[in-house]
């Protein structure tokens, strides 16, 4: 599997991640500057930039050139339409399709990873840690949804748990922390996503949550462009 540093080389790859990046950051300053109003009006301009971003990355980097590299971008394609879903401030219906096509997302993820990745000792430690994680998660969280949410709080804790699950499964057969690193990435994020809608909104979440939600994106995006022969 060719380097991050080799994939990222080329010339619209570089073109791609800076979409996503600038895009990015108009976003967190939306979340944490503006007023309502003027934000929810950036946010609509620049998320499907951003989300946009990792897709062509993935498309320059060339991930539908391999099964794996296509089953990812199907990940990312859930992942893009549930950015646009959740813009919407107060939409549950939105919201609620939102989750699922993340959900969605995560278990396309976990296939991928199940299938090409290896199960050691190490997916038991990230296992028993994903248990710990996901139990206080429910726990938190359980509280503050109601109707059809609680079912797609369960699904979803599970299915992002398997997701990291199985990225220590690919960062063990290649050897590469990039597949745990955006997992985990994508984890903690969704963690803060959480908080911020069912808990407390605090602008600090969007600041957090963004960018390591887009940058694990971009990790498997890259990844997936480097996947010829799985």
């Amino acid at each position: 599997m060719p380097e991050l540093d080799v994939i990222i080389s080329t010339r619209w790859t570089i073109y791609a991640l800076l979409m996503t990046v600038f895009a990015v950051g108009a976003l967190v300053w939306a979340e944490v500057v503006w007023q309502a109003g003027e934000s929810r009006q950036l946010v609509w301009k620049t998320k499907p930039l951003a989300s946009g971003g990792f897709l062509l990355a993935a498309i320059f980097a060339g991930a539908l050139g391999s099964t794996f590299g296509q089953l990812i971008f199907v990940g990312l394609l859930l992942g893009a339409s549930g950015d646009i879903l959740l813009i919407p401030e107060g939409n549950k219906t939105s919201f609620k399709l939102g989750m699922v096509a993340f959900l969605g997302g995560h278990i396309v993820y976990v296939y991928a990873f199940f299938v090409h990745g290896l199960f050691t000792d190490w997916s038991w430690v990230t296992a028993s840690l994903m248990v710990f994680v996901g139990s206080i998660c429910l726990r938190v969280f359980w509280p503050h949804v109601q109707g059809v949410l609680r079912p797609l709080l369960v699904a979803y804790i599970f299915v992002i748990a398997l997701m990291v699950v199985s990225a220590t499964g690919m960062t063990v057969a290649f050897d590469s922390a990039v597949y745990l690193t955006a997992a985990g990435l994508f984890m903690v994020s969704d963690i803060l996503v959480a908080c911020d809608r069912f808990v407390r909104h605090q602008p600090m979440n969007a600041a957090l949550s963004l960018p390591m939600y887009y940058l694990a994106q971009l990790l498997f995006a890259l990844v997936a462009g480097g996947s010829a022969g799985l």
